[in-house]
């Protein structure tokens, strides 16, 4: 259901994944999500603010924000 509603600004699955997705992975470990193509720089600064290392945002062949990474500290 959060999919297909991601609340007033598109971005709560994001905050969710970014706040709780470290738990899962292993030290070092990448989440990498893909995002709507003006969604870049907000993800991104979610990742930051949850303590992700090495974040970065990855365009499209076309030149557009596509994919959001970050490495779990």
């Amino acid at each position: 259901k959060i999919a297909l509603t991601p609340g007033p600004d598109g971005l709560e699955p994001y905050r969710i994944l970014a706040k709780e997705a470290g738990g899962f992975l292993t030290s070092k470990g990448w989440l990498m999500v893909e995002i709507g193509w003006a969604q870049g720089s907000a993800v991104s600064e979610l990742f930051q603010e949850q303590g992700w290392n090495i974040v970065r945002v990855v365009t499209d062949l076309g030149g557009k924000d596509r994919v959001v990474l970050g490495q779990n500290g």
